[in-house]
């Protein structure tokens, strides 16, 4: 983000690759050491009703944010 607008840049595949293998290592890591991430359980119940057909990719695109916020707040 920059000043207030969201910039888009192009990465390569490695390059996501490490993001998501380093995100992988710290909720392990998190969980050994018995923290709960209230922000990743709201991140996978949104993955589920997506793949469940309760909420359509779009609408997490456009509402993301809120409906996350949502989720956490009721965790």
């Amino acid at each position: 983000e920059i000043a207030g607008e969201f910039k888009y840049f192009t990465v390569s595949r490695q390059m996501v690759l490490f993001a998501v293998e380093r995100r992988k290592a710290w909720r392990m890591l998190q969980s050994r050491a018995g923290i709960v991430n209230q922000d990743y359980l709201a991140q996978k119940k949104l993955i589920g009703k997506v793949d469940n057909g309760d909420l359509t990719r779009d609408e997490l695109l456009e509402r993301g944010w809120e409906l996350l916020n949502e989720e956490i707040a009721l965790l």
